[in-house]
């Protein structure tokens, strides 16, 4: 129906739409979230790994982002998010202890 798709193409969505898009954003922060939290855990306990073992999990846990990313389970805001942190906790992780 004409009318129905005006309405919608002008941001009037049925509701139902809305839920699934709003459960998504929340699916996709809370998975950005766990990986941040892994990031976190890193700087944590960074003493007691090696630099290399430190780098490789930085690099995993980067590469699982990303993939997350390109596979749109998570958004590109909730990715700028995780790079933020990403780029803090490795140039901490750089810093001698």
């Amino acid at each position: 129906h004409p009318g129905i798709l005006r309405r919608r193409a002008a941001g009037n969505r049925p509701a139902g739409i809305e839920v699934r898009e709003q459960r998504s954003l929340e699916t996709q922060q809370a998975r950005t979230a766990d990986y941040m939290n892994d990031l976190l855990l890193l700087i944590q306990n960074r003493t007691s790994y090696s630099y290399d073992a430190l780098q490789t999990d930085l690099d995993r846990i980067f590469k699982t982002t990303l993939d997350d990313l390109v596979k749109g389970n998570i958004s590109q805001e909730s990715f700028r998010t995780f790079i933020e942190v990403y780029n803090t906790v490795k140039a901490t992780c750089d810093r001698p202890t």
